[in-house]
């Protein structure tokens, strides 16, 4: 899986500054990204492959520098993403300024706006982000064959952790969720947009780096997807790792 050619004379140079930054410098090496994102294909998310040139639209949330989405689109797919925006990333910005240069290299759209965001504008909820679209949703009604979340669940809503932030530790195991009835909301609201642009025998993966109560935040899952009747939980080993399916009601 080759790199593309460079964009514009600033990449390089952009790049190479990013790259100073200590935790960035460690983090990032593409080669083993690469290897990492192949096997947890091959191990989570095989369904990719089973539809090898069907051209389905796979949508990832926290895609980072990309590189799943380049192997979904290997498989025959277009390809999606949704990340943070700028001084809102928990990875911190230089590793969001790196994913973002690395995504336009090779070609694939991210949506730097924020999951949170994301469901706020598709539920049409008005004046809390205006500078977010809010007049259309971004995805049409049953377009998408695969949503997939891999470590970033907590860091999509991190309003909603409590302890010292992930942009510090740059772990999310020592983070409690606050499930209140604002998350148990926005969890529903998330699941509705997921139905919504699902298409029929769709899949959602979400597999969540841990926290302190990884329990209840199982029980948060299976309350929030029993709202949704199309919605089957067809794969839960342990309390992280969630698959759900769009099923025909």
């Amino acid at each position: 899986m080759g790199l593309k050619k460079i964009p514009h004379e600033g990449w390089q140079k952009t790049y190479d500054g990013l790259m100073k930054d200590n935790y960035l410098s460690r983090k990032y090496n593409r080669k083993k990204r690469i290897r990492d994102k192949r096997k947890y294909m091959t191990e989570m998310t095989p369904e990719i492959k089973a539809h090898k040139g069907e051209n389905k639209l796979i949508l990832d949330i926290g895609p980072g520098p990309g590189e799943w989405l380049e192997i979904c689109r290997e498989f025959g797919h277009r390809i999606i993403g949704i990340d943070a925006m700028i001084n809102d990333c928990e990875m911190g910005n230089a590793y969001i300024q790196l994913s973002e240069l690395m995504t336009k290299r090779q070609k694939i759209d991210v949506y730097y706006i924020g999951l949170d965001n994301y469901i706020y504008t598709a539920s049409q909820l008005s004046g809390k982000h205006p500078k977010v679209m809010k007049d259309r949703p971004l995805l049409e009604d049953n377009s998408v064959f695969y949503i997939n979340s891999q470590g970033s669940i907590e860091q999509c809503f991190k309003d909603y952790m409590a302890g010292t932030p992930h942009r510090i530790t740059k772990k999310a195991s020592g983070l409690t969720w606050i499930i209140d009835k604002n998350l148990k909301d926005i969890f529903n609201k998330m699941f509705a947009e997921f139905e919504r642009i699902l298409e029929i025998g769709g899949y959602i993966f979400i597999w969540g780096n841990g926290s302190t109560d990884d329990a209840a935040y199982n029980k948060l899952i299976h309350d929030s997807i029993k709202k949704f009747p199309a919605l089957k939980l067809v794969h839960n080993p342990g309390n992280r790792i969630h698959k759900i399916r769009k099923v025909v009601v």
